[in-house]
């Protein structure tokens, strides 16, 4: 992906002008380090490298954004001399470090925020069950006529609280998920019921009704009720789907550990085993004792570890 660099947040003409003839006159950059040795670092300092590390520039280093702000924020400057800076030092090639949900989501606010776009993911990433289960897409709305309910997961961005003259507080921001973005309006009643869970960047499922601006004959969505994705638990179920080699292999065992880990009998989602023994199909309920818990961390980690074994669905919506 091919992106201006001076329209990244906090590198400015200047600094890419220097990276530009930095590269034309010493080729293409090998490493961080190589980079430093090689720029104009009075045209681009520490704060020029750190904006370029967070939206990417550096990921093919092979190193951690994580890693790579490390090693930058714990120089006062940016020394040069090769040996007297440990960002020079040879290093192992570590194992790429797989980001948890939380660091996933930040390196995301960060890119939106330096771009003004994603480039290594879409926070719903670590959602797709959210999919799943809550069908309607932005982009399908154009097509929608007259005033219709839906159920859309997304992410707020341009989040706006406002008084109204009667002094009451109601909120505006967009919605933005894989195939497009809506405004959402949130009227003085329906914000005080929902405030807690609105904010920029957070990850939500907005109920509402779908209109057609007067003015800009734009769609907008009318909040009327919001949801946050370890929300609703009783709307989900999960069925593991066995293939018969896992009963003569002992990968039964393994799997009712690995479920144990997941599950809560207070607060998980109906939990199944669908299997076929003897040209028979069963679809056997589980105890409450290995019902997995449907936190948005445990259905990723189902989707990562299991895939095709695991189905992940709405009950009952």
């Amino acid at each position: 992906i091919r992106y201006g660099l001076a329209k990244i947040k906090g590198v400015g003409e200047e600094a890419a002008k220097a990276i530009k003839e930095a590269k034309k006159r010493f080729g293409e950059f090998k490493s961080l380090a190589d980079f430093i040795k090689k720029v104009d670092t009075k045209k681009v300092n520490k704060k020029v490298i750190e904006a370029l590390i967070e939206a990417g520039a550096f990921d093919f280093t092979g190193e951690s954004r994580e890693e790579l702000l490390k090693k930058v924020r714990s120089q006062d400057k940016l020394t040069l001399a090769v040996g007297q800076n440990f960002l020079f030092a040879p290093k192992e090639v570590k194992k790429k470090k797989i980001l948890d949900e939380e660091e996933f989501l930040e390196r995301l606010k960060r890119e939106r925020q330096l771009l003004g776009f994603y480039i290594s993911g879409h926070p719903l990433d670590m959602y797709p069950h959210l999919l799943k289960v809550y069908q309607d897409r932005i982009e399908d709305l154009e097509e929608v006529e007259g005033f219709k309910e839906v159920q859309i997961p997304g992410v707020i961005v341009d989040f706006q609280e406002k008084r109204t003259r009667s002094g009451k507080y109601m909120a505006i921001f967009n919605l933005i998920d894989k195939t497009g973005l809506i405004e959402c309006v949130v009227f003085p009643e329906t914000y005080e019921a929902v405030k807690d869970k609105l904010g920029e960047d957070r990850v939500v499922v907005v109920v509402g009704n779908v209109t057609t601006d007067a003015e800009t004959e734009k769609k907008k969505l009318l909040v009327e009720r919001v949801y946050l994705p370890d929300e609703k638990r009783e709307e989900f179920q999960i069925i593991f789907k066995i293939p018969p080699k896992w009963v003569e292999n002992g990968n039964l065992e393994k799997l009712k550990r690995f479920i144990e880990k997941l599950s809560d009998p207070h607060e998980g989602a109906p939990t199944y085993i669908h299997i076929k023994v003897d040209n028979k199909i069963y679809l056997i309920e589980l105890s409450r004792k290995y019902w997995i818990v449907p936190s948005g961390a445990n259905l990723n980690m189902l989707q990562i570890k299991l895939g095709q074994y695991v189905e992940i669905s709405g009950n009952n919506l």
